[in-house]
C-alpha cells in the first residue's frame, strides 16, 4: 500500500468537518480494497501546529484479510496563529516529504503512512496507521528511565540509518533545512523574544533560567561554525511528547521539524527536555553511553570527546525551542505550562553540564 504523492488528485480536507464518511470512503476504499460502511471521526492529541483525528472504520465483512479498524488523519491547524508558524518553518511540506521520500530508509519505528498529500501551507493531509494501545509520552511528567533508554535506542537508529555512511540520497528540499534546535536564525529569534518570555513566566521558572538566557545570548553572538560529531537526518523535536510508548519499541511521530544537521542536537535536546529533574539530576554518562553503544552496534564510530562538547553546546536547545514555540503557538494554559517546563529542564540541563565540565 503506497502513499499518495503531493501532486496527486486527493481532495485534501481544509477543516475537520471536511473529514466525512464520504471522504473516507473515496480515499480509503481503493487503498484497502474493501467497502466502508461507517466511520466515526473523533479529535485526538494536542498538536501545536496541526489537527489530528482518529477515524474508527467499519468495513463490510466479505473480505478475508481485514483492513484496519482505525486510522489517524492529520490536517493543518485550525488556529491561524499555528498555521502561520507552520508556514514560517515549512512544517507541512517537510512532514509530507519525510513520509514520501525518507520514511522507508529510517531505522526508527514509525507508523505506516497510507496517504501523504501537500498542496500549500494551508492544505496538507496525512493518513497514518493508528498505533492502537500506545500512549504518547507525558511531557509534563517526563519519561521514566526505561522510556529514556528505549527512546535513545530509537534516536540512534534514526541517526545511524541516515548518516553519510548509510548511502541514502538526501532529498534536495531537505538539504538546506536547519532544525530549530541548531539554527542560528532560530537562536537569534529566541534571544530577541527572551525578555517577553521572562516577563510572562519569571514567577514560575527555575532559578537557572535567568543565567541560561544570558548564556543563550552569548551563544548567539559567538555563532562559531564547528565540526559536527555526526551528520544525519534530525527529527528536530525529539522529546517524550513526540513518542508513543507501551507497544514494544517506541514509535516516533510528528516529523514536521525534520532536517539535516548535527545528530547530537537531537540527543542533547531529548535529555534536556524529557528527563524530569524533580527526583535526581540526570546521569548524562549513562544516556550518552546508551546512545554511543547503539551507534557502534550499527557500525558508526564517533569521537566521544567531540560528542561531549557538542552535547554541552546544544544544552540550551530546549530553551530556544520553548521560547520560539511559545511565541508562535496559540496561548493556552496547557501550552504555557509545557513551554515553561521545557525551559526549566533545559536550563537545569545546561547548569548540570557546566558543573560537570
Amino acid at each position: 500500500m503506497g502513499v499518495e504523492s503531493p501532486l496527486s488528485s486527493i481532495r485534501i480536507p481544509r477543516v475537520l468537518d471536511d473529514v466525512t464518511f464520504e471522504w473516507c470512503a473515496q480515499h480509503l476504499e481503493p487503498i484497502f480494497r474493501a467497502t466502508l460502511i461507517d466511520a466515526d471521526i473523533q479529535p485526538v492529541g494536542a498538536g501545536r501546529i496541526g489537527t489530528t483525528v482518529r477515524v474508527r472504520l467499519i468495513w463490510a465483512s466479505e473480505r478475508a484479510a481485514s483492513p484496519p479498524p482505525s486510522v489517524v488523519v492529520k490536517l493543518v491547524a485550525q488556529s491561524a496563529v499555528a498555521r502561520r508558524a507552520a508556514r514560517t518553518f515549512g512544517s507541512y511540506r517537510a512532514e509530507v516529504g519525510f513520509y514520501l521520500e525518507l520514511a522507508e530508509h529510517v531505522g526508527s519505528r514509525l507508523p505506516r503512512c497510507f496517504i501523504a498529500a501537500y498542496e500549500s501551507a494551508d492544505r496538507y493531509c496525512l493518513v497514518l496507521e493508528d498505533m492502537g494501545d500506545s500512549e504518547a509520552g507525558d511531557q509534563m511528567r517526563g519519561c521514566s528511565p526505561e522510556e529514556a533508554e528505549a527512546s535513545l535506542l530509537e534516536l540512534a537508529r534514526l541517526h545511524a540509518s541516515t548518516s553519510a555512511s548509510s548511502g541514502i540520497d538526501i532529498p534536495s528540499w531537505l538539504t538546506p533545512r536547519r532544525a530549530i534546535i541548531e539554527s542560528h536564525e532560530a537562536l537569534t529569534l529566541a534571544v530577541r523574544l527572551s525578555d517577553r518570555f521572562w516577563a510572562r513566566f519569571d514567577d514560575r521558572l527555575a532559578p537557572e533560567v535567568e543565567e541560561a538566557l544570558t548564556e543563550l545570548a552569548v551563544q548567539c553572538d559567538q555563532n562559531r561554525p564547528r565540526l559536527a560529531t555526526l551528520t544525519s537526518v534530525l527529527h528536530g523535536d525529539f522529546r517524550t511528547g513526540n513518542l508513543l510508548y507501551g507497544i514494544g519499541r517506541p514509535v516516533v511521530v510528528d516529523w514536521q521539524t525534520v532536517a539535516v544537521g548535527n545528530s547530537v542536537a537531537d540527543l542533547s535536546y531529548f535529555v534536556g527536555t524529557s528527563i524530569s529533574r524533580e527526583k535526581q539530576r540526570a546521569d548524562h554518562a549513562i544516556y550518552i553511553d546508551t546512545y554511543v553503544s547503539a551507534l557502534r552496534s550499527y557500525g558508526i564510530q564517533i569521537d566521544e570527546q567531540l560528542l561531549w562538547a557538542d552535547y554541552a553546546r546544544y544544552a540550551l536547545a530546549g530553551l530556544a525551542m520553548a521560547i520560539v514555540g511559545w511565541s508562535l503557538s496559540e496561548r493556552t494554559p496547557a501550552s504555557d505550562e509545557m513551554f515553561a517546563v521545557m525551559a526549566d529542564r533545559s536550563a537545569i540541563h545546561a547548569d548540570e553540564l557546566r558543573n560537570i565540565s
